[in-house]
């Protein structure tokens, strides 16, 4: 990925940084905890920029984005993927997540249905529901 300036939206007072490299259908690419959308992703855009238009999020807290301790948590990084999606003017997009970005673009199409063109999960750190005592016996 290019080391060019990177362009932002902002969101709740926020500045939010993402990357767009490569034409063709959308791809958002949302990291993991602790990481940042050059680090996580530059390989795999690397290879995708020649068919598809990928968007790189620095998710709020990591990278080049802005961080605010009140609304700090997947509903908040839900609805900057959004408007993310919204400021770049997406009807749909194919979401990849890897670990809490997998959390957080499930989130964003259990929460706002046909957005996403399709869904990649990598590894997600979502939890089945635990079993109830009587029925894990039985």
């Amino acid at each position: 990925m290019a080391g060019a300036s990177m362009p932002s939206y902002r969101r709740n007072g926020l500045r939010l940084h993402y990357d767009v490299e490569g034409s063709g259908e959308p791809v958002l690419l949302a990291h993991g905890m602790s990481g940042s959308g050059r680090a996580d992703w530059a390989r795999l855009v690397d290879v995708l920029a020649s068919r598809y238009r990928c968007i790189v999020p620095d998710l709020r807290g990591h990278g080049s984005s802005e961080f605010a301790a009140a609304g700090f948590g997947y509903r908040a990084i839900r609805d900057d993927l959004v408007a993310l999606v919204e400021h770049e003017q997406l009807e749909q997009v194919h979401l990849v997540g890897f670990s809490m970005g997998a959390e957080c673009v499930l989130d964003v199409e259990l929460s706002y249905p046909g957005t996403a063109a399709s869904l990649v999960l990598i590894g997600p750190l979502h939890r089945a529901p635990r079993r109830s005592a009587s029925r894990a016996r039985g």
